[in-house]
């Protein structure tokens, strides 16, 4: 839970829409709440009417609750095509800067801090699992925040008629809305979690085995690749076909907790109206009322049997974010240096301890306006040297300097500014992160 709290701190900025959606859905739920009930009373009272002295006894006004239902059928109406609007704009917003955020951790990792991880994982941090906490706000965060203003304000209505009616009502939200919730995160958190990793192993495969098809062809690798990918696949289906069966069970049980609710709301209203204490129009009042009310309750277990997933990919997310940079940028970056003359002295430097040396004892001198071509076979230190200047990697002994300046004295987006390096595998990007 650590995580998606986290998760909420970096929405902070979005409040403002978030609260709104969260407003707006509370609205709707209120507006359907209150048609049900007004119609329930409004058709009741209309009949009991039209057959008895009830309209001369309480003066019985058909127009005003008759406007009412409109009002209220226009606002359910209106207010759940700007929840809509609203929530959904809000999730786009938090989605671009979910992705905004995460690509400005992950640059500076890049490339020496990223080594250790597979390209394919990588991707799928950065896509899928964006994607899927992209659902925390609409799917669980606002369901649970509605349910809970929306359930309390439901409750409190029928405690002006029947506090043993509301009591009822208040048992069925709360098994509803937390009980059976808390049952299905028990049960399929961990399916859950796992239809994550298996998602990630899986993809890692693929992109393995589109990046790779050649070597795999040509060594004859390619069916354990396959055996391996089905392996996964299997795992994941199984895995899905479970959280299918929770999802079975849970919607089943909201609706006999439903169901249930109503029984003990309509025994509860009857006993009021038969002792007298209760009109007989309020009966089904509170009856459509109590199905009206598990509209705020419904989503909720299917919700949190996902919370599962959205944690491990925020947890994903965060222990990627969290890295600590190859190498640490300078407490005061060196000045524009007046001229470019680049020189290397006695410079070592490899990627892993105790590995090869990628650089070993480099000597190198190249005067600003110079044209020199650096060649040398595969292996040689041409990429290394590269990742050295651009300050991708530190350098553990010798000495380099970049226009009189130490080069650790330099920040890697300086050195950016003065190098243009077209490598062999360059992306451009051709839209923007968000």
């Amino acid at each position: 839970m650590r995580d998606l709290i986290r998760l909420l701190r970096l929405f902070a900025p979005y409040r403002n829409w978030m609260w709104g959606g969260i407003a707006l859905s509370t609205l709707t739920i209120i507006a359907n709440f209150s048609l049900m009930t007004l119609s329930g009373w409004f058709l009741t009272a209309c009949a009991v009417a039209g057959v008895s002295s009830y309209a001369v006894q309480n003066k019985f006004n058909f127009f005003t609750p008759a406007a009412s239902v409109r009002f209220f059928a226009t606002l359910r109406v209106g207010s759940r095509y700007a929840e809509r609007l609203v929530t959904h704009d809000a999730t786009f917003r938090l989605l671009a800067a979910l992705r905004v955020w995460f690509y400005t951790r992950l640059e500076p990792l890049a490339p020496a801090a990223l080594q250790n991880i597979r390209a394919a994982d990588l991707l799928s941090r950065i896509v899928a699992d964006i994607d899927t906490l992209n659902l925390f706000y609409l799917r669980v965060f606002t369901p649970f925040i509605v349910a809970g203003i929306s359930g309390l304000l439901m409750v409190l209505f029928f405690g002006c008629f029947s506090w043993t009616a509301a009591g009822v009502l208040a048992l069925g939200l709360v098994l509803t809305g937390l009980a059976l919730p808390l049952l299905t995160l028990t049960l399929g958190s961990a399916s859950s979690a796992e239809v994550t990793t298996l998602n990630a192993a899986l993809r890692a495969e693929m992109v393995d085995a589109i990046q790779g098809m050649g070597e795999l062809l040509s060594y004859n690798a390619a069916p354990a690749l396959q055996e391996r990918a089905d392996a996964l696949q299997e795992r994941l289906i199984a895995r899905q076909a479970g959280l299918s069966v929770l999802t079975g069970f849970s919607s089943a049980a909201s609706g006999l907790l439903g169901n249930l609710t109503l029984l003990g709301v309509t025994i509860a209203a009857m006993t009021r109206v038969a002792a007298g204490t209760l009109a007989v129009p309020d009966l089904p009042m509170l009856a459509l009322g109590s199905m009206a009310a598990f509209e705020a309750v419904i989503p909720l277990p299917l919700a949190f049997q996902y919370l599962g997933q959205m944690r491990l990919a925020a947890a994903r997310i965060f222990q990627l974010a969290d890295q600590e940079p190859a190498i640490t940028p300078p407490a005061t970056p060196s000045p524009r240096p007046g001229n470019f003359d680049l020189d290397l002295r006695d410079v070592c430097l490899r990627y892993v301890d105790g590995a090869d040396w990628a650089l070993e004892n480099l000597d190198l001198h190249i005067p600003q306006g110079s044209r020199v071509a650096i060649m040398g076979r595969t292996g040689a230190g041409k990429t290394s040297l590269i990742n050295l200047l651009l300050r991708f990697n530190e350098y553990q002994s010798g000495t380099a300097r970049f226009g009189g300046y130490d080069l650790r004295d330099y920040r890697g987006e300086d050195m950016a500014a003065y190098i243009t390096v077209v490598s062999q595998r360059s992306y451009l990007f051709h839209t923007t992160v968000r």
